[in-house]
């Protein structure tokens, strides 16, 4: 049996929030295996200002179920999504002229989209970033609102010069944006491991993914111990079955596990099909 500790979703949130930026609540994969719907609640309810979701699906979920905050969706929009994502409220990620041209073609008003600038990720945004003023400003020029600007760090738990790097990067671009008059309400870059590591890079709003679960983005990293998360899923089973064995009898699949002594053995009900390696 799956629990899932809202409480501590509240509270890690609630740890990890900068005082001067927004939180966006990453529920993508039904929430990491944890209920989208019930963790962007929770998050929500702790100072979450924005859910981030990688479909346009997940989005539907989230807003069949009630929730009205904001939603960003941080992959492009499948072609032929674009109007009920639209009609849902969802803000579209775009960072190819293709994405664009389908959404400018759908939308009717003011429709607010984030760009994306590819820093070094290399898996999806605008390449090479010195092409990202000149590709925002057409998305301004097809009447749609670049309401954000933002990129993904690769290595922002491990290596803190990559991590600089990639942002100079972004701020260079950001500048750039500014000169020609796109002037974004958001600027994000910070994942979890930057939320942690890099407050230089939080911006107007920070994406945390991993760490609101619980689960820090790397090991020992002296950011998370300090904020002292709490993992919010545990996995529990029961004993079925108990048994007296001698020693040397040999236990489970390929008998692997000789036993040195004699030794009480219980049997827990769960296995690979359960996601537990065999």
């Amino acid at each position: 049996m799956v629990e899932v500790d809202l409480g501590a979703i509240r509270r890690n949130v609630g740890s990890l929030k900068p005082v001067e930026a927004e939180l966006m609540a990453v529920v993508k994969a039904d929430g990491y295996g944890h209920g989208d719907v019930a963790v962007a609640r929770a998050a929500l309810e702790a100072g979450a200002t924005w859910l981030g979701v990688a479909l346009v699906e997940e989005g539907l979920t989230l807003r069949d179920a009630g929730i009205e905050a904001p939603i960003l969706v941080l992959s492009e929009l499948p072609p032929g999504s674009e109007p009920v994502a639209l009609a849902h409220r969802l803000t579209p990620t775009v960072a190819s002229d293709a994405a664009l041209d389908r959404l400018a073609t759908v939308a009717r008003g003011s429709v607010g989209v984030h760009v994306k600038v590819d820093t070094g990720m290399h898996r999806l945004g605008v390449w090479p970033p010195g092409d990202a003023v000149a590709f925002a400003t057409r998305v301004a020029h097809a009447g749609l609102e670049v309401e954000g600007l933002w990129t993904h760090f690769a290595r922002s738990e491990e290596d803190a010069a990559t991590t600089t790097r990639q942002l100079e990067v972004f701020l260079t671009v950001v500048e750039a944006a500014r000169r020609e008059g796109i002037q974004p309400r958001y600027l994000h870059a910070a994942n979890s491991g930057a939320v942690l590591l890099h407050p230089g890079s939080h911006l107007d709003l920070v994406r945390t993914g991993i760490a609101i679960y619980g689960i820090p983005p790397a090991p020992d990293l002296g950011g998370a111990a300090s904020l002292e998360l709490q993992p919010a899923l545990s996995w529990r089973s029961s004993v079925s079955a108990v048994r007296r064995l001698a020693a040397g009898e040999k236990v489970s699949y390929g008998h692997r596990y000789e036993l040195e002594r004699d030794a009480w053995v219980a049997t827990v009900p769960v296995g690979y099909a359960d996601g537990y390696p065999r």
